[in-house]
């Protein structure tokens, strides 16, 4: 169970009344349509989460089993420290340019999930 941040409440069990944050979001986009049956905003983020954190691999014979991005030999590790170092995503991309906006975020959000404890289900870690 996720004790905080902005998955804090996704799936656990209350009794009563949703709070409003986990309703269904019946507001209107931009171009009009509705956000009904779009799910919570809490089950938006965290299916967005999950297809960032698809983006990053692990295998034992790259970089010692490091998280790395799509198999690309570019590790996780490496654009965090580039992020902490003052490097903004656009350099990055621009730098490596294998690498798309996404690959960014996905590293964000696997040390967000890192940090909070959540499962990495959606890594894929190949066998030895």
């Amino acid at each position: 169970m996720n004790t905080g941040g902005p998955t804090a409440g996704c799936g656990e069990r209350r009794q009563g009344p949703s709070p409003e944050w986990l309703r269904p979001d019946t507001r209107q986009d931009r171009a009009g349509a509705s956000r009904e049956g779009r799910g919570t905003a809490c089950e938006r983020w965290m299916m967005a989460h999950d297809a960032l954190l698809q983006r990053i691999t692990a295998r034992p014979e790259v970089f010692g089993g490091k998280p790395i991005i799509r198999d690309l030999r570019i590790s996780v590790e490496l654009i965090l420290s580039l992020l902490a170092q003052g490097e903004t995503p656009e350099a990055i991309v621009q730098d490596y340019p294998d690498l798309e906006p996404d690959d960014i975020r996905a590293c964000l959000a696997y040390a967000h999930a890192v940090m909070a404890g959540d499962q990495l289900d959606a890594i894929s870690v190949a066998p030895r």
